[in-house]
């Protein structure tokens, strides 16, 4: 339950509303730094900031808020 409750506050919630006064790469790098600082350490942190990234990415690229949250499962999976 987690990666979908991250992915509704950091790309439902905050990418869009960021998304919406400013660019796509700006809101991307900023709120992967804040989903970087939500995670607490400077490893997991960079990870995070990583991750988001990709997801940011991939929600760009498909519009759809359902890939994005699989892609951010699909990363911890991998990384666990």
């Amino acid at each position: 339950m987690a990666p979908v409750a991250e992915e509704f506050l950091f790309r439902g919630i905050l990418y869009n509303r960021m998304k919406k006064y400013g660019t796509a790469i700006v809101s991307a790098i900023l709120t992967s730094l804040l989903f970087g600082l939500y995670s607490g350490n400077l490893i997991a942190g960079s990870y995070g900031f990583l991750i988001s990234l990709l997801v940011c990415f991939v929600y760009e690229r498909t519009g759809k808020y359902m890939v994005a949250v699989l892609t951010h499962i699909l990363a911890n999976f991998c990384a666990y």
